[in-house]
């Protein structure tokens, strides 16, 4: 047989690693979603099913949002203690990690991971808008990826002279292409800080 390529480690996924960030950091925090007050671990796991979880690349992450549904599914608080005092040694070190007096944005953190605040806020006053601006990111970049899958399969089918098939698909990325666009021009402004 051929050699095999050794599989280039990756580094965690960006996008899910900020809905992990904004979980941990402020979950507890209380926010105001139109007229509804709610938790910031609420409002993303409510716009999140439990499908998107099961697929999100790292087990980690995919870990400590199971984690953060099961406690609130429980009622009880999810504070960032309970990610501090998790059985798992992974969880404690990302939680103390994020928690740590010296986590900081760094100027470098846009270009190397993509996380980005919009305002002039430090992130303990910016809970609401970090929360939706992380959850856009990643609804965004799974679309992205949906539309790239859904492509090789447009170009399958047109390939192979399956026209049914070839028009379904396009249809398909159009429907994606259009809720893409329209989570891309959402108002900002809905979610506020309580």
């Amino acid at each position: 047989g051929s050699p095999s390529i050794p599989e280039a480690p990756r580094r965690l996924p960006t996008q899910e690693m900020d809905l992990v960030r904004v979980m941990i950091t402020g979950g507890d925090k209380l926010i105001q979603v139109g007229e509804e007050t709610t938790t910031v671990a609420n409002y993303l796991l409510s716009n999140l099913e439990e499908e998107v979880i099961q697929e999100f690349n790292s087990p980690l992450l995919r870990a400590v949002m199971e984690m953060a549904s099961a406690q609130l599914r429980s009622d009880a608080p999810l504070t960032p203690q309970f990610f501090l005092q998790s059985d798992r040694e992974d969880i404690r070190d990302l939680a103390i990690g994020f928690l740590s007096p010296d986590y900081q944005y760094s100027d470098n953190w846009e270009e190397r991971y993509q996380i980005v605040l919009h305002t002039q806020r430090m992130p303990d006053d910016n809970f609401a808008r970090d929360a939706q601006l992380a959850l856009q990111r990643f609804q965004l970049h799974r679309l992205d990826q949906m539309c790239s899958v859904n492509a090789q399969r447009i170009k399958e089918a047109y390939d192979t002279g399956d026209e049914p098939l070839y028009l379904h698909y396009l249809k398909f990325q159009q429907e994606l292409q259009a809720l893409r666009n329209s989570i891309a021009d959402q108002d900002l402004n809905t979610v506020i800080l309580k």
